[in-house]
């Protein structure tokens, strides 16, 4: 809308109304006149509406258009910020909801391997076993039988490590130090001291940015025992302002 100096707001009207119609400069009273705010796109988004006494002269018509001219920039980066904003918010809507579905894919995935190939070869170990036995009180060879049975066994491991590896339940369920700590037990850490410190802000999380979070930290603390040969392990959790900070470091 037309800017008007105080008490000639209703008078100043016609003279901004004019200005942003025809994107020019105009005078429709005596001592009035209007000049356009234009956007980035040279189009009369408002305009600047002035009083004055005696005539206008060149100088003073020069100074007014500066002004407006400085008025439509700041008022083209007001814009320019609002676009930007929405446009963050919509990528970050967009990221939370590709975060979700890979979860419930995850999750999907893991509750099909958990009740379709883990059940049958835990079946398949049970069956192992009796035969094992059977041939055991016949004198037959049992070995073969107990070796498969065995290695049934070690494809159950594996499913179930794959299975938290897809939806890590426990961090969701029992807390981010409780995952953390089953994590370093599958990887084996090989008496490294570990220490978790502050694991509670990670917990405050949204769901989806927690799962995410323990990905990362599960990542480097496997890097850490793979690779570092380290002696200590620390995994911190802190709160800088609004961001949670989470920090996997060792000595190795």
């Amino acid at each position: 809308a037309p800017v008007a100096v105080p008490g000639v707001v209703r008078r100043g009207w016609p003279a901004g109304l004019a200005a942003m119609a025809s994107g020019r400069t105009q005078a429709s009273f005596p001592g009035q006149v209007g000049v356009p705010l234009v956007d980035a796109h040279g189009v009369a988004r408002g305009a600047l509406v002035a009083a004055y006494t005696g005539s206008l002269g060149a100088d003073a018509l020069e100074r007014l258009t500066v002004l407006a001219r400085c008025a439509s920039l700041a008022c083209a980066h007001v814009d320019l910020r609002r676009e930007l904003d929405s446009e963050q918010a919509r990528r970050g809507e967009l990221a939370a909801a590709l975060v979700d579905a890979q979860e419930r894919e995850r999750r999907r995935v893991a509750e099909d391997l958990h009740d379709g190939p883990v059940q049958e070869l835990s079946g398949l170990a049970l069956m192992l076993d009796a035969l094992g036995g059977e041939l055991a009180l016949r004198d037959g060879d049992a070995d073969a039988v107990a070796r498969a049975a065995a290695a049934a066994r070690q494809a159950i491991a594996s499913m179930r490590r794959a299975i938290h590896d897809l939806h890590p339940l426990g961090v969701h369920d029992r807390g981010f130090s409780v995952a953390v700590r089953n994590a370093l037990d599958r990887l084996g850490h090989r008496g490294m001291t570990v220490e978790l410190v502050g694991m509670d802000v990670a917990d405050q999380l949204p769901r989806d940015t927690r799962a995410a979070a323990f990905r990362v930290v599960r990542e480097a603390v496997a890097n850490a025992v793979r690779h570092s040969q380290a002696q200590t392990l620390r995994v911190e959790g802190r709160r800088v302002l609004d961001d949670v900070v989470l920090e996997v470091v060792d000595d190795g």
